[in-house]
């Protein structure tokens, strides 16, 4: 297969776990050799390995050595300590031979510092595969770090639940009929201010597995939250691909706010 080929297997990759690794951008990845897969993996929920380290251990328990063997990878592999080490510390201690690389990670302690790493040490690294693709797949992720705002879709009609788990949360109102698939709720709760998007405080509902939601309060300005801080904070409580599922009011202020990148259903 073409590295393109190989790039949108990790594509698939990335989009399987859409919606469950926030702040963390979906990455996908694939150890490739002989014209075979060795190893896939993708980022685990925050705190968990990224997609480079999933694809080497997968790679070395299906019994396969990463050594000599090529990495496609949406996105630039990180060289910081932050919640998990370095992923191009565990590339070139795999003794991985060449690096092939979607798009460059806007993070400002990254930003092409991964792939000059890898490349100082004598690997190959291909950068641009599928680059429009990839850049898209951490809309989100760039949006946020970069501008501090979130990718932002707004649902028009039905959909599947598992369109609603693939956002970072979903966002509802006292119009919101039902929230099935969501990993992460907000809720809007209060009465309308003109061309503001809400009144009142914001809950953003946090559940994790066998506990109760942990509830983080945002904040509130004197006259109330407009579209911009809601959107801010949003981000500040790391969720950066929000769906508002809201009322059809809020729902065209959204729109005519020019924030809205998606209308989906």
């Amino acid at each position: 297969m073409t590295d393109a080929e190989w790039m949108d297997q990790a594509l698939a990759e990335a989009r399987a776990v859409r919606g469950t690794t926030t702040p963390n951008p979906a990455v996908g990845a694939v150890v490739v050799r002989g014209g075979h897969a060795l190893g896939r993996g993708a980022t685990r929920p925050v705190g968990g390995a990224h997609a480079e380290v999933m694809a080497l251990a997968a790679t070395r328990e299906a019994g396969h050595d990463p050594a000599g063997a090529t990495m496609y990878v949406t996105l630039e592999p990180c060289c910081h300590w932050g919640r998990t080490p370095p992923c191009t510390n565990a590339i070139l201690e795999a003794q991985i031979s060449r690096v092939v690389v979607g798009t460059l990670d806007p993070f400002p302690a990254v930003q092409g510092r991964g792939i000059r790493l890898l490349q100082a040490a004598g690997v190959s690294v291909g950068l641009g595969v599928r680059e429009e693709a990839c850049a898209q797949q951490i809309r989100g992720f760039a949006r946020a770090t970069l501008h501090g705002l979130p990718e932002v879709g707004v649902l028009r009609g039905p959909v599947e639940a598992a369109e609603r788990g693939s956002w970072d949360a979903v966002v509802i109102d006292s119009a919101t009929s039902a929230i099935a698939g969501a990993h992460r709720v907000v809720w809007l709760d209060g009465g309308p201010v003109p061309a503001a998007l809400d009144s009142s405080v914001s809950r953003v509902l946090r559940p994790e597995p066998g506990t109760d939601p942990r509830i983080e309060v945002l904040p509130r300005g004197p006259d109330g939250m407009s579209i911009e801080s809601v959107l801010r904070a949003l981000v500040r409580a790391g969720l950066h691909r929000v769906l508002f599922q809201v009322s059809p009011r809020r729902t065209e202020l959204l729109v005519a706010s020019g924030f809205v990148d998606h209308e989906v259903g």
